[in-house]
């Protein structure tokens, strides 16, 4: 996580949490697989057999960038933030990249709902128009070689904010992003120990033994390439009893308005069609 200019605390308004289900016995994951998402969706059920979800507003919003007032603010907190931890880097980030306006890359954005202030960023890459950016620094292993991939890079969030939540709130929109495209497997390069972050999320190093490799896009600083397969999330996160299971799975954030569901969703929605109880 990155910190940049002082802005306003940010405080989630918080609904009332659902059940986390006792986890099933864990089995062995086939990870180079592509189930389809999720493969048996178990949560908290009502007595007519669908599945019951919670609906919890922030106190911010996230959406895609879509005009150049939008992306001048994403810059301003990129800039500021990698000044203060990895300011070699930020001497190229005080302008709008081309990565920023390419095919294949979308900027996404969290700002505060009362003064539209912004509060965070990352950049999204998908492989659909050509090859990640972090193929230009790492040979992808056989069993991400040929699937539907995203990398998330130049991740901001403003200091004097909640960081730790906002984080958590711009990684579910990466996922859902990656749910509404198929994105078969979520990619993401970080630096130690930021890199315990995503192992806790269930990620798994696509260098044998987490080498750290100097990557060219992001000033040949050594970082730790981790990949995380989308549709295998859900079944994994309930058999670890991941105490963000509630919060990725079964918690409805309207305020991202980013991939399924957005601020329309409902139960019957791509991701949350009704599911009957394991026996």
């Amino acid at each position: 996580m990155e910190v940049g200019k002082p802005l306003q605390p940010v405080a989630t308004l918080v609904a009332d949490r659902p059940f986390v289900p006792p986890a099933a016995p864990a089995g062995d994951e086939d990870e180079a697989g592509t189930l389809p998402f999720p493969e048996k969706f178990v949560g908290t059920f009502g007595e007519d057999g669908r599945v019951q979800l919670t609906t919890e507003r922030l106190a911010f919003e996230v959406r895609t960038v879509t005009t150049q007032d939008d992306l001048f603010k994403a810059v301003a907190i990129r800039y500021e933030a990698y000044s203060r931890h990895l300011p070699e880097l930020a001497r190229h980030l005080r302008a709008p990249e081309s990565a920023d306006t390419e095919p294949g890359y979308t900027v996404m954005l969290a700002e505060n709902r009362l003064d539209s202030s912004p509060l965070a960023t990352v950049r999204l890459q998908t492989n659909e128009d050509g090859p990640l950016a972090l193929e230009k620094s790492v040979e992808l292993p056989a069993w991400l070689k040929g699937r539907s991939l995203a990398e998330a890079t130049r991740l901001a969030v403003a200091d004097g904010v909640r960081g730790r939540f906002v984080t958590l709130v711009m990684f579910k929109a990466f996922f859902q992003f990656c749910l509404e495209r198929d994105v078969e497997w979520m990619v993401v390069c970080a630096r130690s120990p930021l890199d315990r972050i995503y192992r806790s999320l269930l990620f798994r190093d696509v260098v044998p033994g987490g080498e750290y490799i100097r990557l060219k896009h992001s000033a040949n600083i050594p970082h730790c390439v981790l990949a995380f397969n989308v549709a295998t999330a859900e079944p994994r996160w309930r058999a670890a009893r991941h105490p963000l299971y509630s919060f990725m799975g079964l918690t409805l954030h309207p305020d991202i308005q980013v991939g399924i569901p957005a601020a329309s969703a409902v139960p019957n929605t791509v991701y949350y069609r009704d599911r009957l109880p394991v026996p």
